[in-house]
């Protein structure tokens, strides 16, 4: 499964990532979360908060930093499918290694690319998470802040991004609005 989420308060996504994660942990799972530092710092002591012990995010929680991993994935400015093959191979290794239930996998380098501009990389990063998702077992929920798209014209990339995922986890005002008041929130 290869969820999207946006979304426009951290808030938000920390409290929904710490449902998503925490629950995998309670399963004996493990995490794989790939973010920025704030989002790690956040996700990490919401996690503590819910009741999962330090020994467990120090064993069962792998945290990387996203522009770190995404600058070692990236050739000529776009990923490179050997690269990325390399570095999701050794943190599924680490996760699998410790875990005797699911992997869940939280990622914001796409949404990183995004931002800078480098949509056709961002996409092409989805589907090499998509390739991955096909010979291994993980759930992956990537984030999009809803700043990254200033405009309603928009609207066909974010499109774009939502048909390279099985689910789309709206953002906090969605709330059940249709299409045409989704384009007008990306219009903020």
């Amino acid at each position: 499964m290869h969820l999207v989420q946006f979304y426009s308060e951290d808030e938000f996504l920390l409290d929904t990532l710490a449902q998503y994660i925490g629950g995998t942990l309670a399963q004996s799972g493990a995490g794989i979360v790939i973010a920025t530092p704030e989002h790690r710092t956040g996700l990490m002591r919401r996690l503590l908060e819910r009741g999962i012990p330090n020994s467990s995010l120090d064993g069962r929680c792998i945290f990387a930093d996203a522009s770190e991993v995404l600058g070692r994935l990236m050739v000529d400015g776009m990923p490179n499918a050997a690269r990325f093959a390399s570095e999701t191979h050794e943190l599924l290794i680490r996760a699998q290694g410790v875990s005797t239930g699911p992997i869940a996998i939280y990622g914001e380098m796409v949404a990183l690319l995004w931002s800078q501009g480098q949509r056709e990389a961002a996409i092409e990063l989805e589907r090499f998470w998509n390739e991955l998702g096909n010979r291994e077992s993980f759930t992956l929920r990537c984030g999009y802040p809803l700043r990254a798209f200033s405009r309603e014209s928009e609207m066909d990339a974010v499109m774009q991004i939502c048909s390279e995922h099985t689910h789309v986890i709206p953002p906090e005002e969605y709330s059940g609005k249709s299409k045409s008041e989704l384009r007008g929130l990306l219009s903020l």
